[in-house]
Parts: C-alpha cells; structure tokens; sequence
C-alpha cells in the first residue's frame, strides 16, 4: 500500500522590525546642535522663532507610524528610549531659548534701567505738584512703578507699564467728588510734567474708627482725559468702617450699628437670672397699732345749794 506524501507548508520569512522614533530623534539631535551654534555664533537670530516649530517633532513620529504600519513585511516597534531623548532634548532647547529672556526681564541690568526710571518719575510727579502747596500736602505717599515687558534695550518702550499709587491720607474728604477732584488734579499734573504714567491708584488712609469713611479710585489716563471731577466721582468705590469692620455700603454699617446697639439695649433689659439677683431685704413687721386710751368719766358733781332748796320747797 502506497503512502501518500503531502508537501509540507512553505514558511514566511521573518519580517524586519522597524523601531518608530529613531528617525525623528536622530533628525532632531542634529537640528538641535545646527539651532545652538547659531545662537551662539549669530546675534540677531531668533532661536525662540524656531523653536515654535517644534511640533513637527510629532509630524515625523507620524510619517514613520504610516510608512511601517502600512509594510506588512516589516515588524514596528515604538523605540521609547528614542522618544525619550526627544523630549529631554526638546527641554534643554527650550531652556536655552528662554534663557536669555530671562536674563533681560529678571537679570541686573534690567532691575537698575526700572529703579532709575522709578525714581525719576517719582521724583518729577512730586515736583510737578509745586505748583499746587494744598494738594501736595494732602498726599502722605506717592510712588511711581515701572515694569519693562520687551526684550531688547533697556528703554521705555511702548508696551511698557508705568503705574502711579498715591495716598492721600492728610485730609479728610467729606464727599467723593472731592476725593475725585484731587486725584483728576494729580494726573493733570503728571500729564503736564510728560510723565507717561499709564495706570493710576489712589485711596485715603483711614483710622477705622466707628465714624471713618474711606475711598478708592483706579483709572487709566486715557480713561480720565476729558472727564470733570463729578464725572470721575461716579467711579469711586467707598469703604465704610464699624468696630475694625470694613463695609463696601453704608446701609450694612448702619445695619450693623444698629444690632450691636441692639444687642447692648437687649443686655441692659435683659432680667437678672436667682443666681445675680440681689438678695431683697426681708419687709419689716409693721408695728402694733396703740391701744385708744379709755375716756375718762366725767367727775359728777355736788348739788349745789340753790338746788337743795328747790327739792325742798317742791317737796313742801
């Protein structure tokens, strides 16, 4: 009896492995390197312009995903030590972009450029006001704050914030047009001085005392061009103080004067519980009352004799 012989199956042949990532973090470490150099070697090169191309990091991860994924005859793999190093590398890139940055906003030559324009805004807000002795003696402090938000020089660009807080805690104002008045007063002098003061704060410096009323006022110097002291008034915010309590209306400081007052009333009325009660003197015994004295019997008296001699000649 013959066998039957089958052929045996043909076997496939291993597919190559493709690791995804490799590629891109190859491509990158070499633009890293050619991106460094430039910043060091080259002034005017803007490395945080290019470094906001970084995403196409991610375009490349996902040209090799379709390019071995779609291979049936190859085997992929994701080299995660490769996108590792992406990232890291991607990091001290980023870092070395923004250090100069850094440098500019927070180094020393920033830090002195915005103490010397404080200063000599300060200085010139103050003198600006020599003009006007009452409204200089009603502010207690003043003081001018420059912030450099550019990069590059250490001049006053236009993108730059120049603030001004005052206090005028040396009078006191009975109304808040008043408050207004000098505030409007104080930036025309500004204004009049070419200080380029943007945003302006004032308040008044209260003791907090059970009468004290205070004020508040921010605007931008565009906002107040133009505007009467009536006008800026509609913006102040008034701060109303009661027992060390600050109330943004004078209806919740009456409010809470009137239930301390209240409550105090309430105390005084309240009745005294057995154990504060003073103890009442016990009520004295009334005394007896004193016995009417007896009347006294009239004595008779002794027939007189007149009258024996009448008995006796009606008994004749």
């Amino acid at each position: 009896m013959e066998e039957i012989k089958t052929a045996a199956p043909a076997q496939e042949p291993p597919k190559k492995v493709r690791r995804v990532g490799t590629v891109a973090f190859a491509l990158l470490l070499i633009a890293s390197g050619f991106l460094l150099i430039a910043q060091q070697f080259l002034p005017n090169f803007d490395l945080l312009y290019v470094f906001r191309f970084a995403p196409a990091l991610l375009i490349l991860l996902g040209i090799e995903v379709l390019i071995y994924g779609t291979n049936t005859k190859v085997q992929m793999k994701f080299d995660w030590l490769a996108i590792v190093g992406s990232a890291v590398t991607l990091c001290i890139v980023g870092a070395a972009t923004l250090a100069p940055y850094v440098w500019q906003y927070m180094g020393p030559a920033n830090a002195a450029a915005e103490n010397a324009y404080e200063h000599r805004f300060t200085d010139g807000l103050y003198n600006a006001m020599n003009d006007d002795p009452a409204l200089k003696s009603h502010v207690s402090s003043l003081f001018v704050s420059v912030s450099l938000n550019h990069y590059g020089d250490n001049t006053l660009q236009e993108g730059d914030n120049v603030y001004a807080e005052a206090c005028l805690g040396n009078t006191y104002y009975a109304t808040a047009e008043d408050f207004a008045a000098d505030c409007l007063r104080i930036y025309q002098a500004a204004k009049k001085a070419d200080i380029p003061v943007r945003d302006y704060s004032f308040y008044t410096d209260t003791d907090r005392s059970n009468t004290a009323r205070g004020y508040r006022l921010d605007f931008l110097a565009s906002q107040a061009e133009a505007l009467t002291a009536a006008e800026l008034a509609n913006q102040v915010d008034e701060t109303y103080y009661y027992n060390g309590v600050i109330y943004g209306t004078l209806e919740e400081r009456l409010d809470a004067e009137r239930a301390d007052t209240d409550e105090i009333a309430n105390d005084a009325f309240a009745p005294e519980t057995e154990e504060t009660a003073p103890l009442e003197p016990a009520p004295a015994e009334e005394p007896a009352p004193a016995e009417e004295p007896a009347p006294a019997e009239e004595p008779t008296e002794e027939p007189t004799e007149d009258i024996a001699a009448s008995e006796q000649t009606y008994n004749g």
